[in-house]
């Protein structure tokens, strides 16, 4: 199984990573890249063909957790990002305290190797984006949710992508819904000189399987 993405469609995100890889190869991978694995669920309730604009932080988040995370890469991760929003039809928005944004497209690396189990989101709090202070109406205390249930493990340097819906919050608990999410398995765990292409690689692939998300 040679440089194989696996494409998996969930309910529940980054929840089967690690039982993926291992059912992908029981006999073990022969390079690192066999190992990739993306994952994208989204809320299926949600009409992304109403999605004209989207903002997008200059940064990629950490997960809370106590292990150290490679952020050689950051630029890459961004940059592959909003090509592939843009290659799909939507426009960025770089002033959305002004002028808002359809969607907020977050990235994140998890920070240790972790279980987590629940229907709440990877984070449990909101504290703003450097650049943009707070979205207006969100402030400390604000979490991100998932209309879909998650649960599962994840290695340390594990990308994910979120597609936050700042339009439709849930007011009453203080939370932004995720409407589309993806996970690379730890990819992030360490420097490499193919790990720059395997982003590119993989990050497109998140975006070829899910076909909804193009206007």
């Amino acid at each position: 199984m040679r440089n194989k993405t696996t494409k998996i469609f969930l309910y529940g995100l980054p929840g089967i990573l690690a039982f993926v890889m291992f059912s992908c190869y029981p006999s073990g991978p022969s390079s690192t890249a066999e190992t990739d694995v993306v994952i994208t669920a989204y809320d299926s309730q949600f009409n992304f063909g109403n999605i004209r604009t989207y903002a997008m932080p200059n940064i990629v988040f950490e997960i809370e957790g106590t292990d150290e995370v490679n952020h050689d890469f950051d630029d890459i991760i961004l940059d592959e990002l909003e090509k592939n929003m843009n290659a799909i039809g939507y426009v960025r928005e770089n002033n959305p305290l002004v002028n808002g944004a359809d969607v907020v497209l977050i990235a994140s690396i998890g920070r240790s190797d972790r279980t987590w189990v629940g229907g709440g989101g990877w984070w449990d709090w909101w504290g703003g984006w450097p650049g943009w202070g707070y979205w207006p109406g969100y402030g400390p205390g604000w979490g991100i949710w998932y209309p879909w249930p998650v649960m599962g493990t994840f290695s340390t340097g594990t990308l994910f992508i979120e597609m936050l819906d700042p339009k439709n919050p849930d007011n009453n608990q203080n939370r932004i819904p995720a409407r589309w999410a993806a996970g690379l398995n730890g990819i992030l765990s360490s420097s490499s000189d193919i790990t720059t292409q395997r982003i590119i690689n993989n990050i497109a692939q998140m975006f070829t399987q899910s076909s909804y998300l193009g206007r």
